[in-house]
C-alpha cells in the first residue's frame, strides 16, 4: 500500500471519530484509495481500515453510535462488490454485529483530533434538539471560532474568559486542552441538563480530585431512595444516562456554580441565562473576554461589553449555529 493511500486512510480516521458527517460520505474522499488499489491489496486495505477505526483503541472506550458504524461498514461493503472484489471475513463479521445492535442511540461519544497531542472526546446528542434544548451536540460554528482563536491567541494571554452559552463545552474545552495560558475561563449555561453533560464532558478531558464526586454521589442515592418517584428512579437507570450524569443533573437542578483546575487556569462552570443575564452575575466573574457563537448572542455580547466595560469581544455569527 502506497504512501499516498495511507495518509488518505488517516485523514479518514479523523473524519470517522468526529462522527460529524453522515458514515455514507466519509469514504467519498478515500474512493480514489479503491481505484488504487488491486483485487489482492484489498484485504491489507480492510485490515488497515479497521485499525484506524474500529479496532483504534478510541473505539473501545468512545465509540460513535451503531447506527453511524453501521452504515460505515456497509460503505465498505458496497466499494468491494462494485468492484466484485472479496470482502474480508472480518468486515462482514463486524457488519454482521452492527446489525444486530440497537439503532436509535439518544447519546453517543464524538472525538475531535486537532493534533497527536490534542484530542477532545465529547458525549453528544444524536438530535439536534434534545430535552427542549439544542445545546446537547457541537455546532459547526464552534469549530470555526476555534481555529480563528488558535490563530489569534495573543490577547487571551492572562486574562479571565466568560464563554456565553457554552452548551455541552467543545469551545472552551479545547481552549484549554490547547494549552492557552489563560487566568480563568468560564463555562455558562442556563439549562440542567446542559449543564450535567457539559461538566461530564469537562471532567473526560480534564480528570479532577474525586472528593466533589464522592459527595454528589453520596446525594444522588439519598434523592434517588427518598425524594423521587418511580419515573425518576427508572430514568437514572436508563443505558442512555450513565449514573454520574444524573447525579451531575440532580446537582444543577439545585446549584449554580462549581469550580475546577484546567492545569494552572481556574475553571468556573455557572448557570446563567445570557439572554437575561444580571448586573451582579457578570461583575461576579469579572471577565476580560467575552466569546460566543451566534447572531443573538453576538448582538447580547455587544451589548454586555459596552455595559460592563469587557475588554475584548470574540463573537462568531453563522447560519448554523444556535
Amino acid at each position: 500500500m502506497n504512501n499516498e493511500v495511507f495518509n488518505n486512510l488517516k485523514k479518514l480516521s479523523l473524519v470517522y471519530f468526529s462522527g460529524q458527517f453522515p458514515a455514507s460520505k466519509i469514504l467519498e474522499e478515500s474512493r480514489v484509495n479503491f481505484d488504487k488499489l488491486s483485487c489482492e491489496s484489498c484485504l491489507k486495505f480492510q485490515k488497515k481500515v479497521f485499525e484506524l477505526t474500529i479496532k483504534h483503541p478510541l473505539h473501545s472506550c468512545y465509540s460513535p453510535a451503531n447506527e453511524y458504524v453501521r452504515i460505515f461498514l456497509r460503505s465498505i461493503i458496497k466499494e468491494i462488490e462494485a468492484r466484485n472484489w472479496e470482502a474480508s471475513d472480518e468486515l462482514l463479521e463486524l457488519y454482521g454485529y452492527y446489525v444486530s445492535q440497537p439503532a436509535g442511540q439518544d447519546y453517543c461519544y464524538r472525538t475531535y483530533m486537532f493534533s497527536d497531542v490534542i484530542n477532545v472526546t465529547l458525549l453528544e446528542s444524536t438530535s439536534i434538539i434534545s430535552n427542549g434544548s439544542t445545546g446537547l451536540r457541537t455546532w459547526p460554528a464552534a469549530f470555526n471560532l476555534y481555529e480563528w482563536l488558535a490563530e489569534n491567541s495573543g490577547f487571551l494571554e492572562g486574562k479571565k474568559v466568560i464563554e456565553l452559552g457554552s452548551g455541552i463545552g467543545f469551545l472552551g474545552i479545547t481552549i484549554l486542552k490547547a494549552g492557552f495560558h489563560l487566568a480563568g475561563y468560564t463555562f455558562s449555561d442556563c439549562h440542567p441538563t446542559v449543564l450535567s453533560l457539559l461538566e461530564t464532558n469537562f471532567l473526560l478531558n480534564h480528570p479532577q480530585d474525586k472528593d466533589l464526586e464522592t459527595e454528589r454521589k453520596e446525594s444522588f442515592h439519598k434523592f434517588v431512595s427518598q425524594d423521587c418517584n418511580d419515573d425518576r428512579r427508572k430514568e437514572a437507570g436508563t443505558v442512555s444516562r450513565s449514573m454520574n450524569w444524573c447525579e451531575r443533573e440532580y446537582f444543577w437542578q439545585r446549584n449554580s456554580k462549581v469550580n475546577y483546575m484546567s492545569g494552572e487556569t481556574d475553571v468556573k462552570i455557572v448557570k446563567i441565562d445570557w439572554t437575561n443575564l444580571l448586573y451582579h452575575q457578570f461583575c461576579d466573574l469579572q471577565p476580560e473576554v467575552l466569546i460566543a457563537t451566534g447572531k443573538k448572542k453576538k448582538n447580547k455580547s455587544s451589548h454586555l461589553a459596552e455595559r460592563f466595560k469587557v475588554e475584548h469581544t470574540v463573537c462568531l455569527a453563522t447560519y448554523d449555529s444556535k
